[in-house]
């Protein structure tokens, strides 16, 4: 899988300066720090993204955590310290 490097550039940036993307606007979630400070800034974001789609990638198996806690955060999260919210 290729991701055009734009694109993952404007989610990087979003995600760090505003805690969420365009489609999670539009959605109503945002990702916030894990001790649930307003954005997770930009080192935060540099872990979540590349993380993010590294582990989607063997057959969404990144995922899979969400099934076994209660926060239900992905791999991505665990590994990032961010947790998705509602707006």
């Amino acid at each position: 899988m290729r991701v055009p490097v734009p694109a993952f550039l404007a989610y990087l940036l979003l995600l760090g300066a505003r805690g969420q993307s365009l489609g999670q606007l539009w959605v109503g979630i945002r990702v916030v720090g894990r001790d649930g400070e307003e954005r997770p800034g930009l080192a935060r974001a540099l872990v979540r993204t590349p993380a993010l789609l590294l582990l989607a990638l063997p057959v969404g198996l990144g995922h899979l955590p969400m099934l076994l806690q209660r926060e239900m955060r992905g791999l991505h999260d665990l590994l990032a310290g961010t947790r998705v919210v509602r707006t």
